[in-house]
């Protein structure tokens, strides 16, 4: 047994977890794993953190044009904004903590599983939360073998929100759950494509309907390549849905050569949006 093996096993057993359903299903596996591949991948992922920080930055900017109009402020005396939700906030590195504490009142980092690196990074901010939180509102029917997606509606109701970012999450909702259905309740492939379908629609349906700037970091279009044979394969993984017009896009190299084989890559290409702005 390796080191790597050795520190995933105890990133597994020292992580607390919210539901049930999140070991059986493998949600904590594989945020471990996910964590392990970004250490590895470190250099060839740091320009799509520091993308996704930048676009984060902007979107703070836009929502203090949207609450504070165009009043100008000096730097150090700059209002507040009330809170901001993070989804997807994952492993905390795409995400430009300092800059979201100094501009907000109150920060929500919100996704399923909190590994305890990201539990250390947020100790230095009083203002800034881990929330767990399934934001399909599903998961737990889908465990139990419901196949009827739910229409989230958690936070819609809290005034005090002004901007909600989605980051890099919302083409990866479907693939645990429609795993799981295909294998304890035999979904046909049919089924399969509707449920992912509905669980991406739903989350775009559920961000549109936030008064607040919302802002959509996710990939539009997955790139496979047989480095041998020099084929790509371009994969959709909005699985059918219609995403938002992109306002930014960069190319993130999810999958260097040699991570999983040296035949094999994978690029996912990047773009932000702006919902309701």
């Amino acid at each position: 047994m390796n080191k790597i093996m050795i520190w995933e096993i105890i990133q597994y057993y020292r992580t607390p977890v919210k539901y049930e359903f999140i070991k059986p299903m493998g949600y904590l596996k594989e945020g471990v794993a996910m964590i392990a591949r970004a250490n590895r991948c470190q250099a060839t992922w740091q320009s799509h953190y520091a993308n996704c920080q930048q676009s984060i930055h902007e979107a703070i900017g836009k929502a203090q044009h949207k609450v504070f109009g165009g009043l100008e402020h000096d730097s150090e005396q700059k209002p507040k904004l009330k809170k901001v939700i993070v989804l997807g906030a994952g492993s905390l590195n795409d995400i430009p903590l300092q800059g979201l504490s100094q501009a907000f009142q109150e920060v929500l980092l919100v996704d399923l599983v909190f590994l305890p690196a990201a539990r250390n990074k947020i100790k230095l901010y009083s203002n800034i939360q881990l929330i767990e939180h399934d934001v399909t509102e599903s998961l737990s029917k889908v465990y139990h073998g419901k196949t009827r997606i739910s229409e989230p509606n958690f936070w819609l109701n809290d005034s005090e929100v002004d901007l909600i970012i989605s980051l890099n999450l919302i083409t990866q909702l479907p693939l645990i759950p429609v795993r799981w259905l295909i294998k304890h309740q035999k979904i046909d492939d049919a089924q399969a494509q509707a449920i992912g379908h509905e669980i991406i629609q739903n989350h775009l349906n559920y961000l549109s309907q936030f008064s607040a700037v919302t802002c959509l970091i996710a990939d539009r279009e997955n790139r496979e390549m047989n480095i041998q044979t020099g084929e790509i394969e371009k994969i959709d993984p909005w699985w059918g849905v219609s995403y938002p017009p992109v306002k930014k896009s960069w190319d993130w190299n999810l999958i260097p050569k040699g991570e999983i084989s040296q035949k094999f890559s994978q690029t996912n290409h990047v773009g932000v949006s702006y919902l309701n702005f």
